[in-house]
């Protein structure tokens, strides 16, 4: 998703390494919820308030939004490290697979009390870092 407009403002964020967290930030008049970006685009982020901007947002399927690309009044754009994204899908699909471990625990545990079938799942669990890295390197590259 890209966003035109005047960035107004942002809430306070605090760091992960890397990346900062927000509550929100609000372009203009309107507040787009639970952001996270790399620190390079975030600090493009601070310097802007109140400059006409545009930023490509990647919504996560788990809620929130990651600043992918931010295209300055003066016509420059900034990207996210394609290096930090996929490392936060690797941490992302690590912690899926540790999921996936316990959900197949929990399975063998119960298949003999139900016919739960927990595939579905596990292929959705698998997948969807995979869709979350392609979803964030295509927004990464809307702005031209």
């Amino acid at each position: 998703m890209i966003v035109k407009g005047v960035l107004n403002g942002m809430s306070d964020g605090h760091g992960l390494p890397g990346y900062t967290e927000r509550a929100y930030i609000k372009v203009n008049e309107k507040r787009y919820k639970r952001i996270a970006a790399n620190s390079v685009v975030d600090n493009i982020l601070i310097e802007n308030i109140g400059n006409e901007v545009e930023v490509s947002l990647s919504h996560s399927l788990l809620g929130g939004n990651l600043v992918c690309a931010i295209k300055e009044a003066n016509g420059e754009v900034s990207k996210a490290s394609i290096v930090l994204m996929v490392l936060l899908n690797l941490i992302r699909f690590t912690l899926y697979f540790l999921l996936k471990v316990f959900l197949e625990f929990c399975t063998m545990l119960f298949s003999s009390y139900s016919d739960i079938n927990f595939d579905i799942v596990l292929l959705i669990i698998y997948i969807f870092p995979l869709i979350s890295l392609i979803k964030e390197i295509k927004a990464r590259h809307a702005l031209k």
